[in-house]
């Protein structure tokens, strides 16, 4: 039985150390061919990520998620705002926006990148309890928060003209029956190391 353990202990600790990095690129031209929709899955790697634009709606518009040749947001579909809302950022065209981030698995949520950024511009990271403000362009730190499968994340304006929302990084999480089994693996073989000898008559 113990040596059934450590088979699959010894099995189960290069899967352990598959957990990848993934970066989803909004930039990727791909993007162009799924977008100018409410919402969007982009999988990468065998994880999903399925994207949405909120609010759904600024009336009787539509708020679609954009790419356009320098940036990545929010545009609200059929009407210009006055003129200010004809766009792929997240701004206040029209209405407040954001990009709302689902996972279909366990993972650690590690950096963003924004750009088109103003002297006056700002946005929100929301991740659970964790608010994390964006006053730059750049790569900030998620801060490896763990993120539970369908816990949504949120990337939002909150002043200035708008920003690009460019990419996201995340590590995958295995999955706990495989942390169990190898945990037990582990265990087994430590009693068996450690296991007294008997002593010598």
């Amino acid at each position: 039985m113990k040596r059934t353990l450590l088979i699959l202990a010894v099995l189960l600790v290069p899967h352990v150390g598959q957990a990848a990095s993934i970066t989803f690129d909004l930039r990727d031209p791909f993007i162009e061919t799924i977008d100018e929709v409410n919402s969007f899955p982009l999988t990468i790697g065998g994880l999903t990520a399925t994207l949405a634009a909120r609010p759904p709606t600024f009336g009787a518009f539509t708020l679609e998620l954009n790419q356009t040749a320098s940036t990545f947001g929010v545009n609200v579909a059929g009407t210009t705002c006055g003129g200010l809302e004809d766009s792929a950022t997240i701004d206040n065209g029209c209405v407040g926006e954001s990009i709302r981030v689902v996972f279909d698995a366990d993972v650690i949520l590690n950096n963003f990148r924004v750009s088109s950024f103003g002297s006056a511009d700002e946005g929100l990271v929301t991740a659970g309890l964790t608010l994390i403000p964006i006053l730059s362009t750049g790569v900030h730190s998620l801060g490896n928060i763990f993120l539970a499968a369908g816990t949504p994340w949120t990337v939002a304006y909150t002043a200035g003209n708008g920003f690009s929302f460019d990419d996201f990084t995340v590590t995958t999480v295995p999955e706990p029956a495989s942390l169990l089994l190898l945990g037990t693996g582990l265990v087994a073989v430590a009693r068996r190391r450690f296991r007294p000898h008997a002593s010598k008559q």
